[in-house]
């Protein structure tokens, strides 16, 4: 039976812990999830660790 694995930016953010090492893919800037980002951005998320898995970000941070 398929599972749906879709979810809002606020359910996926719920999966996110202090201290977790998150990914950022896609195949260029343009396909990056920037919603997702900036929600990550403005949320009480601390010390988190960004792996860039695509060259697509500027390495700004």
């Amino acid at each position: 039976m398929a599972r749906n694995k879709l979810m809002s930016i606020n359910e996926a953010l719920d999966l996110i812990n202090d201290g977790d090492e998150i990914a950022i893919g896609g195949m260029s800037f343009h396909r990056n999830p920037m919603s997702m980002a900036i929600a990550i951005a403005r949320s009480n998320k601390r010390d988190l660790a960004l792996v860039d898995r695509e060259p697509g970000l500027p390495s700004i941070y």
